[in-house]
C-alpha cells in the first residue's frame, strides 16, 4: 500500500501541473489577446496622430487653389497623387477609417490620371476640384482625430485560406482573426464610407471625375444610395442585347453614374422649372458604343432597367451631350423622377437592402 502511495505521489504534482494549465489556457488566452489589441490601439492612434499633421499640412498647401479658376493639368494631378500616397501608406498603420477614404481618394485620382490624355473637355477647374479633394482631407482629419477605434470584444474566429473539399490536403490552411476588429481598407461598395466619398465627388459636377470614383467598385450602390436619399429614382442600370455578337459582349450595359439638380426660370413667366441631368457611362473600354448612341445609330429607349426591371420607366429621347471618356448626359424634368420614386418606392428599397450583407463589427 506505501508503495502504491508513493508511486501516486510521484505522478501527482504532474498531473497537478498539466490540469492548472488546461484551466488556465483559456485566461492566457483572453489576457494575450487583449494586450496584442491594446499594442494594436496604441499604434493606430500614433499613426492618426501624425496622419493628422501630414493631412493639415497638405490642406494648408492647397487651399489658395480653392479660389482660382484654372484648368487643372495632368503634371497637377500626378503631384497631388504622390502627395496622396505618402498620406495612405501612413494611413495603413491608422485606423480603418481613414485608411479606406483616403484609399478612395487616392484611386479616384489615379484613374483621373489614367484617363487624362483621352479627355478633350474634363472640365476638371481648380476651384470645384480642391473643394472636392480638402471636403475629404476634412474628413480624414475628422476620422483621425476624433474617432477611436475600439472593436466591441476581442473575440476571435478561425478562417481557412481554401475552400472545403481542398483545406484537408495542404498544410498551415487557417488561420486566427480578430472577429470585430477591423483594420486597413474596407473593400466594399455597401460601405458607408464609399457612400460618403462618392457623394461628395458627385457634388463636383464634373463626370470626369465622377466616372474615376465609379471605376474603383464599377457598382451603382452609392449612386442607388443617394437616389433614394434624395427620394428620386431613375435607370441605374440600362442594358440592350447586341445584335450578331460573336467575340464581343453580349449586351450594351449603362451605368448612372451621377447626377446634377438644375433650376431654369421661364422667361415668359414665373415659373421655376427644376430639372436634372442623368450621367450615364460605359464602363467597358474595349467596347465602346456612346458614340453611336448619341449619334442615334442605337436608340436609348431600346435599353431596359435592369436594376428594377419592373420600373416601366422609359427615358425620354432627348439630346444627348457627351461629356467625357464613353459618357454622356441627358437633362429631364425632376418631376418624371420624383413620380417615379414613389411609384417604385418599395421595390426601390427592397433591393437596396438585398445588397447589403451587415457581418456586425
Amino acid at each position: 500500500m506505501k508503495e502504491f502511495l508513493d508511486y501516486l505521489a510521484e505522478f501527482a504534482g504532474p498531473l497537478v501541473a498539466l490540469f492548472g494549465i488546461i484551466l488556465s489556457y483559456p485566461l492566457f488566452k483572453r489576457k494575450l489577446t487583449a494586450n496584442h489589441i491594446s499594442w494594436r490601439l496604441e499604434k493606430i492612434q500614433s499613426s492618426n496622430f501624425k496622419l493628422h499633421l501630414l493631412v493639415q499640412k497638405l490642406k494648408d498647401k492647397y487651399f489658395p487653389q480653392v479660389h482660382l479658376h484654372k484648368r487643372i493639368e495632368k503634371n497637377d494631378l500626378i503631384e497631388i497623387q504622390n502627395n496622396i500616397k505618402d498620406a495612405y501608406f501612413l494611413s495603413l498603420e491608422g485606423s480603418s477609417d481613414v485608411a479606406t477614404l483616403l484609399y478612395y481618394l487616392k484611386s479616384t485620382i489615379e484613374n483621373a490620371i489614367r484617363y487624362f490624355d483621352r479627355e478633350e473637355n474634363s472640365s476638371l477647374y481648380t476651384n470645384s476640384f480642391f473643394v472636392f479633394f480638402l471636403n475629404n482631407l476634412e474628413l480624414v482629419n475628422y476620422y483621425s482625430n476624433q474617432v477611436i477605434q475600439i472593436p466591441k470584444s476581442s473575440k476571435t474566429e478561425r478562417k481557412k485560406f481554401v475552400v472545403k473539399p481542398l483545406h484537408r490536403f495542404v498544410t498551415n490552411s487557417e488561420t486566427v482573426k480578430y472577429k470585430h476588429f477591423k483594420t486597413g481598407v474596407i473593400y466594399d461598395h455597401n460601405s458607408a464610407h464609399y457612400t460618403m466619398f462618392y457623394s461628395k465627388v458627385n457634388q463636383t459636377h464634373c463626370p470626369f471625375l465622377i466616372r474615376s470614383a465609379f471605376q474603383i467598385h464599377t457598382n451603382p450602390k452609392p449612386v442607388a444610395n443617394l437616389l433614394y436619399l434624395k427620394e428620386i429614382y431613375a435607370p441605374l442600370t440600362l442594358e440592350k442585347p447586341v445584335e450578331n455578337s460573336l467575340f464581343g459582349p453580349e449586351t450594351y450595359t449603362l451605368y448612372l453614374i451621377g447626377f446634377i439638380f438644375w433650376t431654369r426660370h421661364q422667361s415668359s413667366s414665373s415659373e421655376v422649372i427644376e430639372e436634372c441631368d442623368l450621367i450615364y457611362s460605359n464602363l467597358n473600354d474595349n467596347f465602346q458604343f456612346v458614340q453611336a448612341l448619341v449619334n442615334g445609330k442605337i436608340t436609348l429607349s431600346d435599353f431596359k432597367d435592369t436594376y428594377l426591371p419592373n420600373s416601366s420607366l422609359n427615358l425620354p429621347e432627348v439630346k444627348k451631350e457627351i461629356c467625357a471618356t464613353e459618357t454622356f448626359k441627358i437633362r429631364v424634368n425632376k418631376k418624371l423622377l420624383l413620380q417615379n420614386f414613389k411609384k417604385n418606392k418599395k421595390e426601390f428599397k427592397k433591393q437596396l437592402k438585398i445588397t447589403v450583407y451587415n457581418k456586425g463589427g
